[in-house]
């Protein structure tokens, strides 16, 4: 039976969740605190799955909160209820929740976040792994793109064009702001995976409050931070060219922003472990191997799971989730180009820039094996004709 803890300081609203979700209690364990110490100490005793808590509370508010459940249980996805949605509580709730409802919240829309969460649990199978990424309260951003964003924040004169120019550079800071405009606090009529619309809605300010937020942005972890580095070039290498080959289609931003986000299961990975995933990186490079054979065999899963994972956990669209998730897996060799297709294309072709790189020991290649795809993979004309004007054009 999946364990469910949800904490508030208001006990109609305790009294109420314990009602309506009666009907739940063959299925969830249901633990209800009235503060953030109390419900710590519930989770000294023992492991949740799920932790559903306010922001606003007396003792310890809800950010402050998470963030020791984080600690205490890294595997459970937390779920943050809040009535407020100014900056300052996005700010602290992006570094602590994994997802932010509105409150009043309807019972039907909450029953399927904690839904979701437990079944997203059953695809990654491995609980060390599980709680590594859950765990995971900030993503490591590029010192030089985070330094060009902060003092483009200050300026008043900004667009939201600039902003989403220098945000589409990093990994990290990309995926936290899809993150949070993808919450239920905004209300979207539909998610979206344009970084140029998640400036614009979000706004400046907003993005100031989480660029500026302690830990909303964490240094690079890694052992080898000059490799993670190469990872986050080979990353927007690949969403360039991505959308390049989708251009004109409506798919174009969901290219993009897939092709920017298909490796930070290893940006997690890097950042968690570092020593192990050096280990990981070393070995791979010895044997010749893919890195995600290596990955599996030594975790029990790849990047591309790890990924994933973290994304749903996130609430990013499915199209970007589903690329992600198989960016190495088998070549459709009866599928047109799509978005999907565009990234695995675009992943191999961004190789090619990195392989003999000058002044570089060890290449994204080397640890990424990008697969090309198959002698009979659909090619027309005019496929192959952006194919080779992107050879020949500069997408570093």
């Amino acid at each position: 039976m999946k364990r469910i803890l949800f904490v508030d300081d208001e006990p109609k609203v305790l009294e109420a969740l314990c009602n309506s979700l009666r009907s739940k209690r063959k299925e969830w364990e249901m633990v209800f605190r009235d503060n953030g110490p109390a419900a710590l100490l519930e989770l000294e005793r023992r492991q949740f799955d799920v932790i559903v808590s306010d922001m606003r509370m007396p003792k310890m508010n809800g950010a402050a909160f998470l963030s020791q459940a984080s600690k205490l249980c890294p595997g459970a996805t937390r779920i943050v209820l809040s009535g407020h949605a100014e900056e300052t509580t996005l700010a602290h709730a992006a570094t602590s929740a994994h997802c932010y409802l509105p409150k009043p919240c309807p019972n039907d829309v909450l029953c399927a976040a904690i839904s979701r969460a437990i079944e997203l649990h059953a695809l990654l199978c491995s609980e060390r792994i599980r709680a590594c990424v859950g765990g995971l309260e900030s993503l490591p951003a590029v010192p030089s793109v985070y330094r060009e964003l902060s003092d483009a924040l200050h300026r008043e004169q900004s667009s939201p064009e600039a902003i989403a120019r220098i945000v589409e550079q990093d990994v990290g800071i990309s995926a936290k702001l899809l993150h949070v405009v993808n919450s239920s606090f905004f209300g979207l009529p539909r998610k979206t995976t344009s970084l140029l619309l998640t400036v614009r809605y979000l706004g400046l300010s907003t993005i100031r409050s989480l660029v500026l937020a302690h830990s909303v942005f964490g240094q690079f972890g890694s052992a080898n931070p000059a490799l993670a580095e190469q990872g986050q070039e080979h990353a927007l290498r690949c969403a360039r060219i991505a959308r390049e080959l989708r251009k004109g289609q409506p798919d174009a931003d969901t290219a993009f922003t897939a092709g920017l986000l298909h490796d930070v299961g290893s940006l997690v990975l890097s950042s968690r472990m570092p020593e192990e995933y050096a280990a990981i990186c070393a070995e791979a490079a010895m044997r010749g191997a893919p890195i995600h054979t290596v990955e599996f065999e030594r975790l029990g899963v790849d990047h591309a799971g790890v990924g994933a994972y973290l994304l749903a956990l996130w609430g990013l669209p499915p199209e970007v989730l589903n690329i992600v998730a198989f960016h190495h897996g088998p070549w459709l060799t009866t599928a047109p180009l799509d978005a999907a297709s565009a990234v695995r294309l675009a992943d191999t072709l961004s190789l090619e820039g990195s392989e003999g790189s000058e002044g570089r020991e060890s290449s994204v290649a080397t640890y990424v094996h990008a697969a090309p795809p198959p002698d009979d993979w659909p090619a027309d004309a005019k496929l192959a004709s952006a194919v080779a004007n992107i050879r020949a054009g500069d997408h570093s």
